[in-house]
């Protein structure tokens, strides 16, 4: 029994004690999936809290000894960022810490697979927004929230430029011409070739974004924090409708007539007021947990800068698959061999496991034996899928970005984004609306209107930026 179900038969039981009469059930609660949050975000944001009480500890130190008043200022001065990033240089031996931006800017990157050293990034004001059962939306007062950001040692990073060589037989960097014009067929044996990775092809490219990785970071940290929020307020709201009844003796009936019949009914009311607004914030703190643990889940984003090495591994993993299911198919349609010889010869030629060998010989509930060939069909279509939106990305990538500008806006793509800036602030009705269709919204953190770079998105806004253009009135 979940804490919904445990709410809802409490305050059943309240209600009912309270009136000492059967009620009209209520459905407060559909039954709902569980979900975990992310460890590792989770254990990031608790380890960066004990390190903050250490550093506070460490800055009280420092103001009490020292000597001179210009000293205790310097002191009180220090950050908690300072005195962490301090701590990883002890830990880790390392003098230079910084962020992947600034890595980047300085003509470094970031080693694949290694992880971040956390510390605190600029906070944000949010608002907290309510629905209330007559639809009426309130709204909190703006609080203060930290999110998480990440940084990186000189050990965690190399050139920009760089290529490391595939063995130590391949040919030295001298050997390789200025125009990177291909090496000869005998050079090429005896050293294949390794493909740049997409991190390096798209370095300086708009079209991705440079922080990809620590924005998902930081938008399952807004979405926990808030699920967190939610939550507490739905066990604060419980709290309230119980309190409202306590007093009530069990099996109290209403007395109609007597001057407590009003205020018997008000609390009756309210606290049941009060159940379903803790049922509604528990459903949505699910649902941000949700949402939350799904963050990077969804797929391959195009403006992930590793979005075409992972669409090519992909593709070759499905047609690996796809060429794996063809061969075990034509065994096991081989009419000189018994089931047995047809399993040891799949095992033998590495196609599958002895298990799987062995089920893949067994009749279905059809009869049918192998491969279905609704399974080969499937894959062969998502194999095709796969290869037309490498094939978009890439031509995406080799394409020119838009960047225009006049006096009354500007269009452009930065980071990822496709964004329109309004030089004369709030535009009107018509040139919102254009902006609205082509699937543009605003964000109050950029002051501008984005949409994330794809192949539609450079479709619709070079439509738009030909719209805006024609427009006589803007604002």
């Amino acid at each position: 029994m979940n804490t919904n179900q445990q709410k809802a038969n409490q305050s059943s039981q309240q209600k009912n004690k309270a009136c000492g009469a059967e009620l009209p059930q209520k459905q407060m609660v559909k039954s709902k999936k569980t979900y975990s949050k992310s460890e590792k975000s989770i254990q990031a944001r608790q380890e960066l809290r004990a390190r903050s009480q250490e550093a506070k500890a460490i800055r009280e130190g420092m103001i009490a000894n020292a000597e001179t008043v210009a000293d205790q200022l310097k002191a009180a001065a220090t950050t908690l960022n300072f005195i962490i990033t301090g701590m990883y240089q002890a830990e880790t031996e390392c003098k230079e810490f910084k962020t992947f931006k600034d890595w980047k800017e300085a003509g470094y990157k970031v080693k694949k697979g290694v992880s971040g050293f956390p510390i605190w990034g600029t906070p944000k004001q949010i608002t907290k927004k309510l629905e209330t059962e007559e639809g009426e939306e309130l709204h909190s007062d703006p609080q203060e929230f930290w999110p998480l950001c990440y940084l990186f040692n000189e050990s965690q990073v190399e050139k920009a430029d760089s290529k490391e060589p595939s063995n130590e037989d391949q040919a030295p960097a001298e050997a390789v011409e200025a125009d990177n014009e291909p090496a000869p067929a005998e050079e090429q044996e005896e050293a294949p070739a390794v493909e740049p990775s997409h991190a390096e092809s798209v370095e300086n490219s708009p079209f991705v974004m440079a922080d990809y990785q620590d924005r998902l970071e930081a938008k399952r940290d807004r979405l926990q924090e808030r699920a967190e929020n939610k939550r507490k307020e739905s066990d604060a709201a419980y709290k309230r409708s119980h309190a409202l009844v306590e007093h009530i003796p069990m099996g109290q009936p209403i007395l109609v007539g007597h001057h407590s019949e009003r205020a018997h009914r008000n609390a009756l009311d309210k606290s049941w007021s009060l159940m379903g607004k803790s049922f509604k914030l528990g459903e949505y703190a699910d649902s941000l947990e949700s949402r939350a643990a799904n963050v990077g889940t969804g797929g391959i984003s195009s403006n992930d800068p590793e979005a075409i090495t992972k669409l090519k591994e992909k593709l070759s993993s499905l047609e690996k698959s796809q060429d794996t299911m063809k061969a075990v198919n034509k065994i096991i349609r081989s009419k000189k061999l018994s089931d047995d010889e047809k399993a040891d010869q799949i095992v033998k030629d590495g196609l599958l496991t002895e298990k799987q060998a062995r089920e893949i010989i067994k009749p279905d509930f059809a009869g049918r034996i192998g491969f279905a060939s609704y399974s080969l069909s499937n894959n062969n279509a998502e194999i095709r899928r796969t290869r037309e939106r490498l094939e978009e990305l890439e031509r995406l990538h080799n394409s020119a970005p838009i960047d225009f500008e006049n006096d009354d806006f500007s269009m452009s793509i930065n980071n990822g984004q496709i964004i329109i800036n309004f030089a004369g602030g709030k535009p009107n009705d018509e040139t919102r609306q254009l902006v609205k269709r082509a699937a543009f919204k605003w964000s109050r953190y950029q002051g501008a209107w984005v949409r994330k770079v794809t192949g539609n998105a450079i479709y619709s806004a070079r439509h738009l930026l030909e719209s805006l253009k024609a427009l006589e009135e803007m604002y």
